[in-house]
């Protein structure tokens, strides 16, 4: 009896044995390999070669080397990606160590290629940037641009009405936080609290948030951070695919239909084109007592690209149109703050409705059009030029609650506010070759011209204003550690022009000011690192600030602007450490911002 307990016990202990050693070495696959230049056969220095679906990734040496440890045996999908790159991805099935080395060809669309963490960004490594993407996205479907991104940690929504949501970072909006649209800095009339961003959110397939001054890179008015919303690349010599999207709220009775066609022609070779399309309907919003009385959106959105890759040749081309109409809730109008104090003390609404569609005043009408081209050229030495030129059309009407002076429908359909801005951006990047294998780096030049006219009740002048801004940026690495530094100077100049006691006045502004950040990122391990940032970024006053007098009715509000206000600087201080895990990550961090 004592032998066969005791033969139990030994194969039991030998059997725990085993397993705990099949634990043991289950998770001891790897995978490394070098990436390098398909021209020029050079290492890639800072390349990002990542696990899809895991927070699993590194970057390459100073000899373009990588190396995944601590895998369990199993199908992935590799992807390596860098700026000035087209990413590649390939399929590996690890039982033990295995070897696979990466030959990038120049990149389709450079400024497509800011990324989520792991992913190499425009931005300094060493700055905090979030993305949403793939699934984390398709679950935002249908909601705003703001709405979009509550989900990410520092950053909020201010809404001013049922379909109106700006995004808010760290507390900052409007005017102090910058958003790249395809690659383009959005020029709209964002300086009202209620002037939500004109975008459809269904043009991206990753949006980006860069927490911080990032005035170096994007340039002024990036004191509070930068939103970057990104479109698939195009599929060049891709057969013919599509996406639907249908998305219904029950708040609202809302409906989003979108759209997507893309593909290649076979007839010639290296072109790709995507038509995108949008259809919003929303009706009055509902409180668990009563209808919010005109509270419905409108809203019909579609852009078409098109570009031709030909070796070291990139030609694109972007067209979008975004136009909506909200209804803004009419018992939000009110004449004093007797009248404020009445709604409050009543509990509810004075105006009352049922259920409609109908969008009645007060309302707002807004157009934006965004027309870019783009070309880029990749030198066999390793170097690259990208010259981008775009034209945006902002067309912002809004209607006050108020009755015309008749019943004609002109008088109805004229609003008491329109702003029409036109903004034309020219931008040229060059990257220059990795120098020594270890540093790697980009100059550029940015200019921006604007013009705006408005009509209607006064409330900002018109203005024309010109912006020139020039960047450097270099990153070295070596070893386990990455340093960033980069350096700009942007110049504008503002010349308003306004009616005063019936006398045409002109006013001239000239801002000047520098923009400049450093850090550093120590990977200690495939999967532990720690970073730190530090930068700075200005903003001048915009028109509204130096110049508002009058009755803003979007805001129901009177504004009052300050002709001696002078530019804003912020100074940025942000350290971290982070652990990513295969299927999970945790970051922790501190930020310290001022403001003068």
């Amino acid at each position: 009896m004592s032998f066969a307990k005791n033969l139990t016990l030994t194969l039991l202990l030998s059997l725990a044995s085993l397993i705990a050693a099949g634990q043991k070495q289950a998770c001891e696959c790897f995978v490394k390999g070098v990436v390098k230049d398909r021209h020029t056969g050079q290492p890639i220095v800072g390349a990002t070669v990542l696990i899809i679906g895991q927070n699993n990734g590194v970057f390459t040496d100073a000899n373009g080397r990588y190396e995944l440890r601590d895998l369990c045996p199993g199908n992935y999908t590799l992807e390596c990606r860098i700026v000035g790159y087209n990413p590649f991805q390939q399929k590996v099935d690890l039982t033990a160590g295995h070897e696979e080395n990466f030959n990038l060809l120049e990149q389709e669309v450079h400024l497509h290629d800011v990324e989520i963490t792991a992913h190499r960004t425009d931005a300094p490594s060493s700055q905090p940037v979030t993305t949403i993407s793939g699934a984390d996205l398709d679950k935002t479907r249908g909601q705003t641009l703001g709405e979009s991104l509550k989900g990410i940690t520092g950053v909020t929504t201010m809404q001013t009405g049922s379909s109106i949501a700006k995004p808010v970072i760290h507390g900052l909006h409007s005017n102090r936080v910058l958003i790249m649209n395809n690659g383009i800095r959005q020029e709209g009339q964002q300086w009202g609290s209620e002037h939500a961003p004109e975008i459809d959110p269904f043009i991206a397939t990753r949006i980006s948030v860069v927490k911080g001054a990032a005035g170096v890179r994007y340039g002024s008015d990036a004191i509070g951070g930068v939103i970057l919303v990104e479109p698939e690349e195009l599929p060049v010599d891709k057969p013919v695919s599509g996406e639907l999207n249908a998305v219904g709220f029950s708040n609202g009775r809302q409906g989003v239909l979108s759209g997507t066609a893309q593909g290649g022609l076979s007839l010639i070779k290296g072109f790709g084109w995507r038509a995108q399309g949008t259809i919003k309907r929303g009706g009055n919003i509902r409180t668990p007592n009563y209808y919010l009385d005109n509270t419905g959106i409108s809203e019909n959105n579609f852009s078409l690209a098109a570009g031709y890759r030909h070796k070291g040749l990139g030609i694109d081309v972007f067209y979008s149109r975004f136009d909506t109409q909200i209804g803004i809730f009419s018992g939000s109008h009110i004449g004093s703050v007797t009248d404020l104090l009445n709604v409050i003390k009543n509990g509810e609404p004075f105006v009352k409705s049922g259920f409609s569609y109908a969008i009645n005043r007060p309302n707002q009408n807004a157009t934006h059009e965004l027309l870019k081209a783009e070309t880029h050229y990749h030198f066999q030495d390793g170097n690259r030029l990208q010259w981008t030129i775009a034209r945006q059309y902002n067309n912002r009407n809004e209607f006050d609650l108020h009755r015309p002076r008749n019943d004609s429908i002109a008088a109805l359909n004229r609003p008491e506010l329109t702003f029409k801005l036109t903004s034309l951006t020219n931008d040229v990047v060059w990257d220059h070759k990795p120098l020594a294998g270890k540093i790697s780096g980009q100059v550029g030049v940015s200019t921006l011209y604007q013009y705006n006219l408005m009509s209607g009740r006064p409330l900002i002048p018109n203005f024309n204003q010109f912006n020139i801004g020039l960047f450097w940026i270099e990153r070295y690495v070596t070893g386990k550690w990455e340093l960033e530094a980069g350096l700009r100077y942007d110049y504008r100049t503002l010349k308003t022009y306004r009616i005063v006691n019936r006398k045409k006045i002109a006013d001239h502004f000239d801002f000047g000011n520098f923009s400049g950040t450093a850090g550093a990122t120590r990977n200690f391990s495939e999967r532990f690192s720690a970073r730190v940032n530090a930068g700075t970024a200005w903003r001048a006053p915009n028109v509204s600030e130096l110049f508002s007098d009058g009755v803003h009715h979007g805001a129901a509000a009177y504004e009052k602007g300050d002709a001696t206000l002078q530019p804003e600087k912020a100074l940025n201080s942000i350290a971290s450490v982070k652990y990513a895990a295969p299927k999970w990550s945790v970051e922790v961090g501190g930020i310290l911002q001022l403001y003068f």
